[in-house]
């Protein structure tokens, strides 16, 4: 009989450890396994930040406040790596009122940005944030998009839809805010509520964030190889519901905050190699701080001093 040739996430499910890695050994295993050469200088990166608070920051202008006001407070800050943000500086209160008390800035990984700017929303009448909270990537939409657009912001978590709430208060204008709803909905059936609905989604998944668990030592002792799988299980369920809910022609940007390529380009490999949700994914012009991958772009810290980012563009056809 024949072999089947294994899809590139077969591959990469099979070649896991029949012991399932767990704890701070295990996790600099599997890290080394799927990583390889850049491991080391990944994790030095990582670590780093420990040792300097505010590196990989940087204070985004807030479009909707006041243009003089936010002149006049950033003019001693050099600018950041990507156009209207300023590089952090702990002294300044970045979140300073203008004359109409909306914040002036937000601080936020310039990596995050990207795939906020990278969703096509030209035209877009209905827009979803799927993962919202904390609401720095919302902000962003809620700046890009086009006046009469509905905006949904949702989150399944009451603590962080409340944060996200407030957020907008702090940032956004009545007008806006008029136009946007807040939403508790589980991600991965949204599709059943707003089926074919919405001409641009970002989904910023729940990911293993390598960057928190290699800096606390309780998380990096719960690190297990199956938390990862488990992971992208569900980062595969919340990006085929986010294509249930677009409309033919659609855009969706998938982004995650993760190194493994298991959460990322492979999330979008199953979905290719399954056939089951008719999808392209496009490919993105290179942007700041970016490297390309197989599906998409990254910003990875040990070159570029932030992230890590991975976001890919995906339209449903």
């Amino acid at each position: 009989m024949k072999d089947r040739k294994r899809t590139p996430a077969q591959e990469a499910r099979e070649t896991s450890s029949p012991a399932r890695r767990r704890g701070p050994s295990g996790f600099e295993a599997y890290y080394e396994q799927v990583l390889g050469d850049r491991w080391p200088s990944l994790r030095a990166s990582l670590l780093s930040r420990a040792e300097r608070p505010g590196e990989g920051r940087v204070i985004r202008e807030n479009a909707f406040s006041d243009a003089s006001a936010r002149a006049g407070h950033f003019s001693r800050l050099a600018p950041g790596p990507v156009p209207g943000t300023w590089l952090f500086d702990r002294s300044m209160r970045a979140d300073a009122p203008d004359p109409s008390g909306l914040r002036l800035g937000y601080v936020m990984d310039p990596a995050s940005i990207l795939p906020a700017r990278a969703l096509p929303l030209d035209g877009a009448k209905n827009i979803l944030d799927l993962c919202a909270a904390p609401g720095g990537k919302a902000l962003i939409l809620a700046e890009r998009a086009p006046e009469d657009a509905q905006i949904t912001l949702n989150d399944r978590s009451s603590d962080r839809v409340e944060r996200l709430k407030q957020v907008f208060k702090d940032y956004v204008p009545p007008s806006v805010r008029e136009r946007t709803r807040v939403t508790r909905e589980d991600g991965r059936l949204i599709f059943r509520k707003y089926p074919n609905l919405f001409d641009g989604i970002l989904l910023d998944a729940p990911c293993s964030s390598e960057a928190h668990v290699a800096l606390d030592p309780s998380a990096l002792a719960d690190w297990s190889e199956g938390r990862v799988e488990r992971l992208a299980k569900e980062q595969y369920a919340l990006v085929t519901s986010a294509l249930g809910a677009l409309r033919s022609g659609g855009y969706l940007v998938y982004s995650t905050c993760a190194l493994a390529p298991l959460e990322n380009d492979l999330v979008l490999s199953r979905l290719l190699e399954r056939g089951r949700h008719p999808a392209e994914v496009l490919e993105l012009p290179r942007a700041p701080l970016t490297e390309r991958t197989s599906h998409g772009l990254q910003v990875l810290p040990d070159r570029s001093g932030f992230g890590p980012i991975y976001y890919a563009l995906i339209q449903k056809l």
